[in-house]
């Protein structure tokens, strides 16, 4: 489509993430196996734990998930079209984050407060499966990773700039991750080999989810709508239709303009990872990692190539006469 100064194409868009301070608490030296929490008087759910066991669990309550923030995507006019509404319905039940243990280790690498807090709610939705995944990033990888954020309650997300809100964040199959000894390159890479639904990489960290995965049982019920999976072409088009390169400055020769983008939205406060490559008229070719690209320009047509995030590649010309 045009743009007036140059052609914008949209190639592929995607966007999701959510960046927080995680728990003060460590994995890598997880202390004593402690209780697995008071759970008198209600249901629990099972995490492996250190022994693989299954015997790591947490204490159960029943919600009321309206009451909590959350939408209902079978009748909710705004729900993003495309998406499999059955992987966005409302929860029943949550652990009880005031009576569970979050020093617990639910897998040999990782504890219950790596990917819950109180600091962000009194309840907690933590999937089975992201469990498990995350250990084998962790293996995969042979370092310690690090949780940014993990399951985050409607009311805390709705508090981050910018923040979806149909974040993956809020139904449990969601993580931010960071480690010292591997790359942002190396998360994404050990994300995509753990057949990760959507990845995005930001300049701290990079998030992952597993949103193809079915909803787990103990949080979310049955459902009442056959589970399916959506295709990745409908999942960036339902939430991303908009994304493109601004230029700022006059556009002729020895002029200088600013090369900018912006996205839908970004569900962080983090800086989304940004490229861009650009060839100039006379050959050369700029290379670099940054939010912005400034550029004193010569007489000619400049090719520009702009990657945000690992997902969104925008493409634009620029003539300068």
């Amino acid at each position: 489509m045009k743009k007036g100064l140059g052609t914008i194409l949209l190639l592929l868009l995607t966007v999701s993430c959510g960046k927080t301070s995680s728990v003060g608490v460590s994995s890598e030296q997880p202390g004593s196996q402690g209780n697995p929490g008071d759970t008198t008087g209600g249901s629990t759910i099972c995490y492996p734990g250190k022994n693989h066991d299954n015997s790591a669990c947490a204490p159960l309550r029943k919600i009321l998930a309206r009451d909590l923030g959350y939408m209902d995507p079978y009748t909710d006019p705004k729900f993003p079209p495309g998406q499999n509404q059955n992987q966005y319905r409302m929860p029943i039940q949550a652990i009880d984050l005031p009576k569970a243990n979050l020093n617990l280790p639910i897998q040999t690498n990782f504890l219950l407060g790596e990917f819950l807090s109180l600091a962000k709610g009194d309840f907690g939705i933590l999937s089975k499966f992201l469990v498990d995944v995350v250990q084998k990033l962790r293996d995969f990888g042979g370092a310690a990773i690090r949780i940014n954020s993990g399951f985050r309650p409607p009311a805390y997300n709705s508090g981050l700039d910018g923040a979806a809100t149909w974040s993956r964040h809020m139904y449990g199959d969601a993580v931010d991750i960071a480690s010292t000894s591997l790359s942002l390159d190396k998360l994404v890479e050990l994300c995509r080999t753990a057949e990760a639904k959507f990845i995005s990489k930001y300049t701290a960290h990079v998030h992952c989810d597993w949103r193809n995965q079915p909803l787990q049982t103990e949080f979310f019920g049955n459902g009442t709508k056959d589970f399916f999976d959506i295709s990745d072409e409908e999942m960036l088009k339902g939430w991303y239709s908009n994304s493109q390169i601004h230029v700022a400055g006059v556009v002729k020769v020895g002029g200088v303009v600013t090369l900018s983008s912006n996205v839908d939205y970004q569900d962080d406060d983090d800086e989304i990872y940004k490229r861009w490559v650009i060839k100039a008229p006379n050959g050369k070719i700029l290379d670099r990692e940054s939010q912005t690209v400034t550029l004193r320009l010569q007489k000619g047509l400049y090719q520009i190539y702009h990657d945000i995030g690992g997902n969104i590649q925008l493409n634009m010309s620029l003539d300068v006469n």
